[in-house]
């Protein structure tokens, strides 16, 4: 047996099996000798380090067992001596809430039996605790649970099995990285399949929102009716809400669904799922071309357009805008859906900006007829004369913006959002609840003359008054129904008298139809669908008030529109 020390007490013990123990063995002390088994327990102190044994005389040659152990006896010597500082140490974020330290391992002249670990928190930081002290000789460790985008500080020293501790290490110092993102985006919604050829399928859909921002779109597809086995086809880059699916088979069904990636790759919910079967491809012949195009700015921020139709040996299906920005431009860009009718609204534009368009035909097998003419127009700065205005194009979100550049801004109560519209998007009124209100201003208070105007589409029968336009208490007002046999009505307040006039019929319900009236301090007029149907003299000022203009409804009656 090794021993460490110079004064270890050595301790033998045996057991004999044949025979008996006589005596020690050679430097040790017999202690007991057991009766009747004749065992032995002996001992001897030794003065330097080295390698002993035990033995014991026996009166018979046979098998015998002996055993021996080491005890440092008092007053023997302690080991002092500290271990070396450890070297290099470094620290590295892993992370938001990780950082790992390495170092060089500590010496020692009995052996280092481990680690005190001390950190500190902040940058320039000095009040350090102990942390960790990890036992053995390894020169690594992982520091977790910390707090992201936070800098903190490490020092190291060792320890030996009689617990001296080493200088201290140098001090290194990391900062957590920031907290990673792991919100989704919303899922997309209001997915749309529209299939343009025989080998095309156009989609779009409302953008998704995200905390930090949507970087791109993953889309997915399945093919034949009622399938639903989906595997990813495209995943456009951007922000992006329409993509067209191309290399398609004729006369095929294809489903589709849609889900929005941020820059962590989170993945948003997937949108509803769109069907859309391919066209056949027997008509290979296109459409003529549209009759002359024309564009006419409405406003600051809308032009609306106009064209002659075309003809097809089969039918039209659509048409196809393209439009480009800038005096001169020709670099025309394809809008994303297909207009089936003749008119169309271009809203969202910058004011005192030039617009182009050309338009051509599509047929239901998708093939494209020629262009129109290039039609331009300028957006104004604003509109003087134009008081407030609503394309209600928003789509989406709680309040609807003043197209004529008067700040009207609007909020819904109770309202929806739908893409029934007659030119796209609008708002749907309960016939409840539902408005929309705008603070009052100077500019909505009218008096020497006025013009009011909107498209309805009312989903229940006239009976009662029903606002379109209302600016109370009563000041102008223009009505989709009235008590008087439901029919549509204009009606101001000049002085302290109501001046109104009524249509001649109710309006159809499910069906469009253009509302307008005008006062010119002699007249007041009502026209539905652009012609005038009825007239009253009528002379002065309109009265004014504080009271807020509503569409849709009025907060001071409840006379509220149920439609589109």
């Amino acid at each position: 047996m090794p021993t460490t020390s110079a004064n270890d007490l050595l301790v033998g013990a045996n057991m004999v099996l044949l025979g008996a123990t006589t005596g020690p063995g050679a430097s040790f002390t017999n202690r007991v000798i057991t009766s009747p088994d004749s065992d032995i327990l002996e001992d001897r102190t030794v003065t330097t380090t080295g390698s002993y044994s035990a033995s014991a005389a026996l009166s018979t040659s046979g098998p015998w067992i002996m055993q021996m152990v080491a005890f440092r006896a008092p007053g023997g010597t302690t080991d002092t001596q500290p271990p070396t500082a450890p070297g290099n140490l470094a620290a590295t974020a892993a992370g938001s809430s990780q950082i790992n330290l390495t170092w060089t391992a500590s010496t020692d002249n009995v052996g280092v039996t481990g680690y005190r670990i001390e950190r500190c928190q902040g940058a320039g930081c000095t009040s350090f605790a102990q942390v960790a002290a990890p036992a053995g000789t390894g020169t690594t460790y992982s520091d977790t649970g910390l707090t992201a985008s936070t800098s903190y500080s490490y020092r190291v020293r060792a320890t030996d099995a009689a617990n001296n501790l080493s200088g201290y290490s140098g001090t290194a110092t990391a900062a957590t990285s920031a907290a990673t993102d792991t919100q989704p985006p919303t899922p997309p919604t209001n997915l749309a399949a529209t299939a343009v050829s025989a080998s095309q399928i156009d989609l779009t859909w409302t953008a998704s929102t995200d905390n930090v921002g949507v970087t791109g779109y993953r889309i997915e597809r399945c093919q034949g009716a009622g399938c639903t086995s989906f595997a990813q086809v495209a995943a456009p880059a951007g922000t992006g809400t329409a993509y067209s699916d191309t290399g398609l088979t004729a006369g095929t069904s294809y489903s589709y669904r849609v889900r929005a990636a941020d820059a962590a790759n989170n993945l948003s919910g997937y949108s509803g799922v769109a069907t859309a079967t391919t066209l056949q491809t027997s008509d290979t012949e296109p459409p003529s071309a549209p009759g002359t195009m024309t564009a006419a700015a409405v406003s600051g921020t809308e032009i609306d357009l106009s064209w002659g139709a075309a003809t097809d040996n089969v039918g039209v299906a659509g048409y196809r805008v393209e439009r480009c920005q800038g005096a001169g431009c020709t670099a025309f860009t394809k809008f994303g859906t297909l207009i089936t009718d003749t008119t169309y609204a271009d809203t969202g534009l910058t004011t005192n900006t030039s617009y182009s368009y050309i338009v051509r035909a599509q047929d239901a097998a998708g093939n494209l007829g020629p262009y129109s003419n290039v039609a331009s127009a300028v957006t104004p700065t604003t509109n003087p004369n134009l008081m407030a205005a609503y394309s209600f194009g928003e789509g989406s979100g709680a309040t609807v913006t003043d197209l004529s550049g008067h700040g009207n801004t609007g909020t819904i109560a109770n309202a929806t959002w739908t893409t029934a519209g007659k030119y796209g998007r609008a708002l749907s009124f309960n016939g409840t609840n539902a408005r929309v209100s705008i603070a009052d201003a100077p500019s909505l208070r009218l008096t020497t003359g006025m013009t009011l105007e909107a498209w309805v589409n009312p989903t229940a029968s006239p009976g009662g008054w029903r606002d379109v336009i209302y600016k109370g208490d009563d000041n102008y007002y223009l009505e989709a129904s009235t008590s008087n046999g439901g029919r549509p009505a204009i009606g101001v307040i000049i002085g302290a008298s109501h001046y109104e006039t009524f249509g001649t019929t109710t309006l159809p319900t499910n069906t469009w139809t253009h509302l307008a009236a005008t006062y010119d301090g002699t007249t007041l007029r009502l026209y539905v669908n652009g012609t005038q149907v009825s007239s009253l003299p009528a002379s002065g000022n309109i009265v004014t008030s504080a009271n807020p203009l509503q569409i849709g409804g009025d907060s001071i009656y409840g006379q509220f529109f149920a439609g589109i």
